[in-house]
């Protein structure tokens, strides 16, 4: 299944993306006990918005470490 870029357009705001965990709002929002914990590759490179430069970055990374981040939700309710 092939499905197109979302694209929302509001008078004078146009969201070109939009990543995990977040979300557009148009009126009041409340947020309680969210916990967000993302690792995320873009390969290549990353290229958002409207006739931006696409990004190629070229670097060697040499992460021998087992565990690079251990996330831990604590919560009060």
């Amino acid at each position: 299944m092939f499905t197109s870029p979302v694209v929302i357009n509001m008078v004078g705001i146009k969201a070109n993306a939009i990543d995990r965990g977040s979300f557009i709002s148009l009126g009041p929002t409340q947020q309680i006990d969210v916990f967000l914990s993302i690792k995320l590759n873009y390969g290549y490179g990353e290229e958002t918005g409207d006739g931006v430069f696409f990004n190629v970055p070229l670097s060697i990374v040499n992460d021998q470490d087992v565990s690079d981040s251990n996330s831990v939700k604590n919560s009060l309710l």
